[in-house]
């Protein structure tokens, strides 16, 4: 801890590489003018040596790095920052503490302000922990309604109402008189100019390689999640190809097979292997535990981990820690940013590419319906285009909610649900409605969970996850795309496939199926007491949700489930949802639901 009149810092580390504790925090500068609690890592450590330009060790731990470019630059030197990171600094001759977070938000932050006092962490239970903390917070009814609505919207607000996120790629400075936050990134509006295929496909490998070789950076074991798809062989491939010098030891792959699943990717696996010749580590991926469902909930304070996360990758987790291995890359991200857009189809439209757009209708899965399809190009071809009065007042029409059947009305007035829900009105962004939506993975509520929910996991398993794709270099390279570069008939991530020929085997680069998780979650709630999950409610209890309702959509589910139809998906995802919610609120207001907070 550092106490400097005000100001108090403390610091419990979470030391992944020998490098990570070279620098013992809360770190000070020489002066003892600016301490700083950093968490994270910079990943252009070498541009930031070279603009400031002075007498600092090439060697210096990243924290040192980031308080003498706040000595050079102030608060603007957060722009210039890349990497993964939360921090709070100290600068005592301005009596003000500057907290930010990293482009992507990857590493969570966590606050409450109350008049003149500022609390700050990076996990809630830190906050929850504070002497007469729980006293001066209360569930926040709204932000929980999102999700028992599965449909995470709010960047901010956490499920306490006196406790807020700092957003992605956002500096909040505390002084005396006031507290203000603004926004210090946004994507840059790069100008491909790319004249072929080639082309686009030789200039992103180049960025999605520097993305993986910053990330490599550890003077320890390094492994890599090899889950068979496309995205995590693409890292692996890169990663693998890299000299000698960068990967001491070699890289090593961690995989889970799941023998008899819908989910089982052994085969793609053991292609990747095979081509890329790593040292792999293929384990069984065994029944979820219960425990290990509930754990994260009640050890964080926060909404239980979605079942893909820590209670699924415990055995690769544990098996890393046994060869000494604390940093893993993972292929996470390369969906939100080169699968492609459903509102390509408004592009076509308005561009009059009706050739085009009929060899996309062509190429719908086998068997979808062509009620769906039709929805779907209503949805995101036609609605985009109307004005916006004309959409306004089709909805009014229809008598459109966004609130989901199962839950109770009056919770839903009484906390706005129905606005809270409504996404914003389409708009093209850079001149493209489908670039707009890959823009809007920066502000997806859903984005912010999974990302705050994997790194609360591996922190708490003791590992570090680093995702060459959330790379702020690569986003921005990604959504500069033209959407030809991301989808075209029934093939997604075009640029990545042509970027990877001959770097990864052909059973991967050209496969179109992909694994869906959703028979996952169906085995958690099944583990977990299946339809008894949805009995006697505490929810039910407070008037949220109509409990007959949820039970109702649970039977649905779990018949379409064990029939083998996939199209149960989103019942799955949605009663999870609905089942986080109740284990956050049995395990934080009582296990009747009336019990008072507290």
């Amino acid at each position: 801890m550092h106490l400097d009149g005000p100001a108090g810092l403390g610091h419990a580390a979470l030391h992944t590489t020998p490098d990570s504790s070279a620098a013992p925090q809360p770190l000070g500068d020489e002066a003892g003018l600016h301490w700083m609690t950093f968490d994270g890592r910079l990943d252009n450590r070498d541009e930031i040596l070279h603009a400031l330009d002075a007498p600092v060790d090439r060697a210096a731990a990243d924290a040192r790095l980031v308080l003498a470019a706040y000595a050079r630059w102030g608060e603007r030197a957060i722009e210039r920052l890349i990497g993964d990171f939360a921090f709070a600094l100290w600068d005592a001759p301005n009596r003000r503490l500057v907290c930010a977070r990293d482009a992507l938000g990857i590493r969570p932050f966590y606050y409450r302000l109350e008049d003149d006092v500022f609390w700050c962490a990076s996990e809630l239970q830190a906050l929850l922990a504070l002497e007469g903390m729980r006293a001066r917070v209360r569930p926040n009814e709204g932000f929980l309604g999102e999700h028992v609505a599965a449909r995470p919207v709010q960047l901010e607000e956490t499920v306490f109402s006196g406790i807020l996120r700092l957003p992605a790629a956002h500096l909040l400075i505390v002084e005396p008189s006031r507290a203000r936050k603004r926004r210090y990134w946004e994507p840059a509006a790069l100008d491909l100019s790319c004249r072929t295929d080639g082309e686009y496909a030789e200039r992103f490998l180049d960025v999605l390689d520097r993305a993986v070789a910053c990330r490599l950076r550890a003077p320890a074991p390094v492994g890599a999640h090899l889950s068979g798809g496309l995205d995590s062989s693409s890292v692996v491939a890169l990663a693998a190809s890299r000299p000698a010098a960068d990967l001491a030891p070699p890289l090593e792959t961690l995989s889970l097979e799941f023998p008899g699943k819908p989910y089982d990717e052994r085969e793609y696996i053991d292609a990747m292997i095979a081509h890329a010749g790593v040292r792999a580590h293929l384990l069984r991926g065994g029944d979820l535990d219960p425990g290990l469902l509930t754990a994260s909930a009640d050890r964080s304070r926060d909404l239980p981990d979605a079942p893909t996360g820590e209670a699924m990758l415990q055995p690769l987790v544990d098996a890393a820690r046994a060869r000494g291995i604390r940093v893993i890359l993972t292929g996470v991200g390369g969906d939100e940013w080169l699968q492609g857009s459903e509102f390509y189809y408004a592009d076509l439209i308005r561009r009059g590419q009706w050739g085009t757009l009929v060899r996309l209708l062509r190429a719908a899965p086998a068997g979808s319906p062509v009620d769906r399809t039709l929805r779907l190009v209503l949805a995101a071809g036609v609605r985009p285009l109307l004005p916006l009065v004309a959409r306004r007042a089709v909805r009014r029409l229809l008598g459109r909610t966004l609130v989901p059947a199962w839950i109770e009305p009056s919770f839903a007035r009484r906390v706005g649900l129905d606005d809270r829900l409504r996404p914003p009105d389409p708009s093209p962004w850079r001149g493209s409605y489908a670039r707009a939506d890959v823009r809007r993975q920066l502000e997806s509520g859903w984005e912010a969970l999974m990302k705050e929910q994997l790194e609360r996991g591996a922190a708490a398993c003791g590992v570090e996850y680093r995702h060459p794709f959330y790379d702020r270099r690569l986003v921005e390279f990604a959504l500069a795309l033209p959407e030809e570069q991301r989808q075209r008939a029934d093939v997604g991530k075009v640029v990545l496939r042509r970027a990877l020929a001959g770097r990864l085997p052909d059973a991967v680069r050209r496969r179109t199926s992909k694994v869906h998780y959703s028979a996952l979650y169906f085995e958690a709630l099944e583990a977990l007491g299946g339809e008894a999950c949805f009995s006697n409610m505490a929810i039910a209890g407070l008037g949220w949700v109509r409990g007959d309702r949820v039970r109702r959509l649970y039977r649905a589910a779990a018949e379409s489930a064990r029939a083998g139809d996939t199209r149960y998906e989103v019942q799955m995802i949605s009663l999870w949802a609905i089942w986080s919610v109740e284990r956050w609120v049995r395990a934080n207001m009582g296990h009747n639901g009336g019990a008072p907070w507290g």
